[in-house]
């Protein structure tokens, strides 16, 4: 069952669904195997496509594919079978690479943090400049990163 909820109250705010955890996802003590962090931050970045569609800007609808140069989990603490969860997302394009930030919360309690950093491709895998479209919509409505003094980062 995947419940999207999405939060557009100011420009620039955090991408965010809720999904819960399914007895496939889990391991025989019932918690999320660690390998279905990365499918939850795929779905995301598919969702947030979706969401404001610009998801005709990625294969298989175009020969522009964004393609995982990096993954990055940071586990605090374990989800459980049948929790229901908020993936939140933010990202900004730093040249030709696009990077996501990720944080997975319980209620309001962090349980996991993540990253993945992108490039675009075509199908011969050559590096390809983003879709305006794509560009466009990241600028517009995916926060960029902060530092701790809340100056924006590049």
């Amino acid at each position: 069952m995947l419940v999207i909820k999405r939060s557009f109250k100011r420009r620039h705010m955090d991408f965010s669904f809720t999904k819960r955890v399914a007895f496939h996802e889990t391991d025989c003590m019932g918690v999320v195997h660690h390998s279905v962090y990365a499918k939850y931050f795929e779905e995301a970045r598919v969702e947030w496509l979706y969401a404001h569609g610009v998801e005709k800007t990625h294969s298989p609808f175009t020969d522009y594919v964004l393609a995982v140069l990096d993954l990055k989990v940071s586990f605090l603490s374990p989800l459980k079978l049948g929790d229901v969860f908020r993936v939140e997302m933010r990202g900004e394009f730093k040249g030709a690479k696009l990077e996501f930030r990720y944080k997975i919360l319980l209620e309001d309690k962090l349980k996991v943090t993540g990253s993945t950093l992108h490039i675009g491709v075509d199908s011969d895998l050559k590096v390809q400049k983003p879709p305006l479209e794509l560009k466009k919509k990241v600028d517009a409505f995916l926060p960029k990163f902060k530092d701790e003094d809340g100056r924006v980062s590049r």
